[in-house]
């Protein structure tokens, strides 16, 4: 009989158990330290780092679990703040953000244990409701500058703070905003926050803070728009989860799934070098690999490669397809030559000696090429360790998938089986796969008319020659090379 299995990973929700997350000892203390002595923070990092699974648990901790507190060995520290959730879009304006967060505040409170709502009930009728209706109605019959806005805002926080903390029921308000990088650069949001800030502790709201997360250049980008912003909101940078916090998730997801089921090593060592650091990425390929589990009670390094297949030629393919046409030419040539290259251990790491050829001894080459690299780390695709010896790409799954893609792209159905057999002429080969490898460029490109434009082969063959890609190209060396010590994320 089939048993039912809950899948323990979440590749697709923020961690929301404090005995499941990836421990990241340094940035709690830091942040609970700062949070608990009413600081505001932002923390910033790379998408799919951890920046929300972070800051949801930190609220935890303000609200009174100190689960995370007490895995970090640090002593716990009362607090029952009120905590809020808030993600911003491309679309927020200001006064929905202001008039989102006051609803989200009316909400929790609505949802406060009888004995404690039936307390404050008079309260909300007289106060609160009188408030928010008056805070919209004001926006909407006038158009408002941000110093307004934010009068009003702050307005209608300090009435919910004063009686809150009068009454007994918080010790505090926390308002988290995520995504804070997709607020439109017209708004000013470092100006405005710093007015909001200035204006809470002016009356007195000292024990109201926020908690920013928006992914690199976002905690950059508000300090240019108010250079105030820098000193009010202390920065929480996050750098890749350590092999051992990696570790944890998936030893924990194997302990504590019902039925238990269990990774052997290599297959262990091959999640985490594939993940480069990125718990997303932990959670997304123990996914794919609990789904391909069937009747079996052990994750194999061949289910893991399975998985792999399912990920970059399905659920990754056109997000990774996208990011490739968003390079310039120059940029994605490079990618593709730095992808290409053989690689001894996962995840690659390549040389600048490879990339550069001290034999040309061509300055302008060098200085152009060196531009690039600046260029694609810049822009997240690539970090450097060594002091810039040796360039990894940020995301390993990238660089697989770019380096099978050229393969898939550029070679017919007749070069393709040449491909599997190695013993043919490799000036053959390719002679006839660089005459296909403008179809290559015009799908990265998206300037294929149909599908009669290129060599395209199908799902079948698709699948088959990637599992001749996978056994030829995937090395069985792995390494940590992202806890280099001279390797740190930029804000």
């Amino acid at each position: 009989m089939e048993v039912f299995r809950k899948n323990p990973f979440k590749p697709n929700v923020i961690e929301n158990n404090p005995t499941a997350f990836g421990l990241r000892t340094k940035e709690i203390i830091f942040s609970i330290t700062s949070l608990l002595n009413d600081n505001s923070i932002f923390i910033t990092g790379a998408r799919g780092i951890g920046k929300s699974s972070l800051g949801l648990q930190l609220q935890k901790v303000l609200s009174g679990d100190n689960t995370l507190l007490k895995r970090c060995n640090m002593d716990d520290s009362y607090s029952d703040a009120l905590c809020i959730y808030y993600a911003c879009a491309e679309e927020t304006t200001l006064e929905e953000l202001c008039l989102d967060i006051l609803y989200e505040l009316e909400q929790e409170i609505m949802l406060l244990p009888k004995v404690k709502f039936n307390k404050l009930k008079p309260v909300l009728e007289l106060n609160f409701g009188i408030i928010k209706a008056k805070f919209e109605t004001e926006i909407e019959s006038n158009k408002r500058s941000p110093s307004s806005i934010a009068n009003r805002f702050v307005n209608g926080l300090r009435a919910i703070y004063n009686e809150a903390l009068a009454l007994g029921v918080f010790t505090g308000i926390n308002i988290m905003i995520d995504e804070v990088d997709q607020l439109p650069k017209k708004i000013n949001f470092g100006h405005f926050i710093k007015i909001i800030h200035e204006t809470l502790n002016n009356r007195g709201c000292d024990k109201l803070t926020f908690l920013f997360a928006g992914q690199l250049g976002s905690y950059t980008r508000f300090n240019k728009e108010d250079p105030s912003f820098e000193r009010i909101v202390k920065c929480v940078p996050l750098d890749r989860l350590s092999w051992e916090a990696s570790n944890y998730i998936l030893d924990y997801a194997s302990a504590t799934s019902n039925p238990r089921f269990q990774i052997d090593e290599d297959a262990k060592n091959l999640v985490l070098s594939l993940s480069s650091g990125y718990p997303y990425i932990v959670h997304l390929i123990g996914d794919s690999c609990f789904n391909e589990l069937m009747n079996s009670y052990v994750i194999t390094k061949s289910i893991v490669l399975t998985a792999l297949e399912v990920i970059l030629l399905t659920d990754k393919r056109e997000k990774f397809t996208e990011k490739l046409r968003e390079l310039e030419d120059l940029e994605r040539d490079l990618i593709f030559y730095m992808a290409s290259q053989p690689v001894e251990i996962l995840p690659a790491e390549i040389p600048y000696e490879w990339i550069y050829d001290k034999v040309t001894d061509n300055l302008e080459v060098k200085k152009q090429l060196d531009s690039l690299l600046n260029s694609l780390i810049s822009q997240g695709y690539l970090y450097s360790i060594k002091n810039k010896a040796v360039y990894i790409f940020s995301e390993e799954l990238f660089r697989i998938f770019v380096s099978y893609i050229k393969i898939e792209l550029s070679i017919t159905k007749t070069a393709r089986r040449e491909f599997s057999d190695k013993s043919l002429d490799v000036n053959l080969i390719k002679e006839r796969t660089e005459k296909d490898e403008k179809y290559n460029e015009m799908e990265i490109a998206g300037e294929l008319i149909n599908s009669m434009d290129a060599n395209f082969i199908s799902p079948e063959e698709r699948k088959q020659l990637f599992n001749e890609y996978i056994s030829s190209k995937i090395p069985s060396n792995y390494s940590n090379a992202w806890e280099e010590d001279n390797f740190k994320e930029k804000k």
